[in-house]
């Protein structure tokens, strides 16, 4: 067995409590030198999905990324903080611009956690992109990542365990998506439609990556209608790898998923990219049946996903799920509008409004909105069907 993925228990973000729990995570899997020398940079990635407080459950919680900066510290490798958080722009009639970042960096504590450890906070949306030509993608033959993330020695991916409405599951392999700058994570929704199509461009994009090791917050995951309007779940364990196939394949079993039900495993496991058969997984510490969730929620697409095609094929167009505007809640921040790839969202009389006809349900307006004032909605066929 190559692939290793270790389970420390830790109950709560405690400070000491993290920064013991991670390391020896790392421990288990060989230890911080194994995969960091001194006097590297090092980039540390974590989920900034919103800029909501930690408590929210949507991104990776700061304790978790000061104990990474400790860590890495302790071999004398230089440590940084960065992100292209999803939402971050603001798109009008003429232009596109980016929203301020800082708010981000503020409300999920990062900056004062940054701050506090003296390590620069770095945007992926200035210096530049590199362009990578993709073979044999019809719908993303070229991959555009921030140069930003090629200017360090070692990739560290601190991901925060949560279910997704678009591809089911959201951890190592799926938080690369960050590095994608700006406005082109939209654009790659309108592009990669097809849920499969999208777990190919995001497998694409981490086979161009390769972080060198992943941490993996799973003291508080999110279950059900994730990955920023579900269910908070204590699931009390930090994960680590230096395989993202084999964490995710790892962890996507909490929430009772098989390997393979998860496209991004799929395809990258069938890509050499990394291993997904648990039975060649070497885990490490505690066992994994000790942190299954009880009971866990899917999002509501991974339920209509198990109804039999050949019923699909016959109800067509009464079988859906879609994203529905919650008007009592909504603010009008208009993120949803700024950020639709198919400009679907419109106002009228004063609030949201989505325009069915042309909506590819890519829920990004259901992930990005941060007052949760995107439902999901199923078609009374479809309603029936899962709860038969």
């Amino acid at each position: 067995m190559n692939s290793k993925v270790s389970i420390v228990k830790c109950a709560n973000y405690d400070r000491e409590k993290v920064i013991k729990a991670v390391e020896y995570s790392v421990d288990l899997i060989g230890g911080i030198d194994k995969y960091i020398k001194s006097g590297a940079k090092v980039l540390i990635k974590p989920n900034l999905l919103s800029p909501r407080s930690p408590e929210r459950g949507k991104t990776t919680h700061p304790e978790i990324v000061r104990a990474v900066i400790r860590l890495v510290r302790k071999v004398g490798a230089i440590p940084y903080v960065g992100d292209s958080p999803g939402g971050n722009i603001v798109t009008t009639q003429t232009r596109t611009t980016f929203a301020n970042i800082e708010k981000y960096w503020i409300e999920t504590g990062m900056k004062k956690v940054c701050d506090e450890e003296k390590v620069d906070l770095i945007s992926f949306e200035t210096g530049g992109v590199e362009i990578f030509k993709i073979k044999n993608r019809k719908y993303t033959p070229e991959v555009i990542i921030s140069k930003v993330v090629f200017s360090y020695d070692v990739i560290i991916n601190v991901p925060k365990l949560k279910t997704h409405n678009l591809v089911l599951f959201t951890g190592a392999i799926k938080n690369l998506y960050g590095c994608v700058p700006g406005v082109r994570k939209t654009e790659y929704h309108k592009k990669a439609i097809n849920p499969t199509n999208f777990s190919q461009l995001l497998v694409d994009i981490f086979s161009i990556i390769k972080p060198q090791l992943c941490i993996m917050d799973a003291i508080v995951g999110m279950d059900g209608q994730g990955p920023s309007a579900g269910r908070l779940v204590n699931i009390g364990a930090i994960l680590a790898s230096n395989d993202m196939v084999a964490i995710d394949s790892v962890s996507c079993r909490i929430f009772g998923y098989k390997p393979d039900d998860i496209p991004t495993n799929k395809i990258a496991y069938l890509q050499g990219l990394g291993e997904m058969n648990l039975n060649k997984i070497e885990i490490l510490g505690e066992k994994l049946e000790n942190i299954f969730y009880k009971n866990p929620k899917r999002p509501s697409n991974a339920i209509v996903r198990n109804i039999p095609q050949f019923i699909i094929d016959i109800l067509g167009k009464f079988v859906w799920v879609r994203p529905k505007i919650n008007t009592e809640k909504c603010t009008i921040c208009k993120i949803c509008v700024n950020n639709c790839p198919m400009k679907t969202i419109v106002i009228k009389n004063k609030y949201p409004v989505i325009e069915y006809k042309n909506c590819i349900n890519c829920m990004c307006c259901h992930e990005l909105c941060n007052y949760e004032a995107i439902d999901i909605e199923m078609s009374w066929v479809a309603s029936k069907l899962v709860n038969r």
